[in-house]
């Protein structure tokens, strides 16, 4: 159930990088707090943080997906496997591409 309030975080975000792509909301500068979290460029935008968000809770859908899947087959998840990925630090062109 947790995986299906990830899913819908997911369409939200989504949502909201359209409205900011398209103008219906302003694409702000990122907050510092924000730009450290994530290891976004110091120009980093709202779109920019947007797209680090959604990919967070792309990641926690998926986690808890495959906890729910072990969970059901009865089988405890293995300590040594990381369920959640680390988040990669966006680079530059990756942060402009996916905010355009």
């Amino acid at each position: 159930m947790v995986q299906n309030f990830e899913e819908e975080a997911v369409k939200s975000y989504t949502n909201y990088l359209e409205m900011v792509k398209n103008g219906d909301i302003e694409n702000v500068p990122a907050p510092t707090l924000a730009i450290d979290y994530y290891g976004l460029p110091a120009n980093a935008r709202l779109a920019d943080l947007i797209v680090c968000v959604r990919a967070d809770e792309q990641r926690h859908a998926h986690a808890n997906s495959r906890f729910a899947d072990e969970m059901s087959s009865d089988k405890l998840p293995d300590k040594s496997t990381q369920l959640i990925p680390p988040r990669a630090a966006h680079t530059d062109a990756e942060s402009q591409r996916d905010a355009a």
